[in-house]
């Protein structure tokens, strides 16, 4: 039997490939330098497209799972007590700013408000008063069985129903100063004279004045048919859980007195078990 002697050059390329690539036996890459006549450049560039073509071929791997974000908690409710106390800094808030707003429109010539004073103040006790009947509905979600919690929820209802009052009656005074102040300036009397038109009504304080029923210009009257209807819009719009029928007949009992007719409402709901 005849041996072949192997090709030095060729195993001196085998030899730098083993250097190159130690993971690969020697017989593969004998065959892979006699394949390209013991090239190394062309050896090594057939190694590597070879595993290349081998990584390709092989089956990705599943990319690891994302990160579950942590669900944040849900928002926390406030208790009874919270509400109260909230209602009651925000009514405290509102009634200082109508006192700020009483001080501001009854002050006396030469800082007597203008025009567009008075229409910004006008619009600033509207808001007053939406700030307000939202606090009352505010204090209807107050949901508790403790007779802490109520007594205190019906103080603080009589409380913004006075605040409410008061705001109305502010209102109703720079109403008419706006329109005093929008008709024009001067008149003359009999005699040829110049005759000053009053620029705006005095507001009264509730501690110190009786109600001002002359300067306050009169509400728009209910339908005929149903002098209440109005009330009972108002009262229904805060109490949204009393009927109709329920609050007409309240009403009646109370001789038409919307403060008193959402009290007894308020008492009987409290009293429902």
């Amino acid at each position: 039997m005849t041996t072949t002697n192997p090709n030095p050059a060729y195993e001196q390329t085998v030899s730098k490939l083993l250097e190159l690539f130690p993971n690969m036996g020697l017989e593969s890459l004998r065959g892979i330098v006699k394949s390209v006549k013991g090239s190394l450049d062309a050896a090594v560039q057939l190694i590597l497209g070879s595993q290349s073509d081998t990584e390709h071929s092989s089956p990705a791997r599943n990319p690891l799972p994302p990160k579950s974000r942590p669900t944040p908690p849900p928002p926390r409710v406030p208790t009874p007590s919270e509400q109260l106390e909230s209602v009651a800094a925000q009514t405290d808030t509102l009634r200082d700013e109508l006192e700020r707003l009483r001080a501001a429109a009854d002050s006396p010539a030469p800082a007597t408000p203008t025009g567009a004073e008075l229409s910004r103040m006008h619009k600033q006790s509207l808001r007053i008063s939406e700030d307000l009947m939202k606090s009352l509905l505010t204090l209807d979600a107050v949901d508790s069985q403790d007779p802490e919690i109520r007594a205190c929820r019906r103080t603080q209802v009589k409380d913004i129903q006075r605040v409410m009052d008061e705001v109305d009656d502010v209102g109703q005074s720079l109403k008419l100063s706006l329109q005093q102040c929008q008709q024009p300036a001067a008149a003359t009397d009999d005699g040829g004279q110049r005759v000053s038109t009053p620029k705006k009504a005095r507001l009264h304080t509730p501690s110190t004045a009786a109600p001002n029923t002359s300067a306050a210009s009169p509400k728009p009257s209910a339908p005929p048919d149903d002098p209440y209807a109005e009330t009972i819009d108002q009262i229904a719009e805060f109490i949204p859980s009393a009927s109709r029928d329920d609050i007409r007949g309240t009403l009646i009992l109370c001789g038409g007195n919307m403060q008193d007719a959402v009290e007894s409402l308020l008492a009987q709901i409290d009293n429902v078990p």
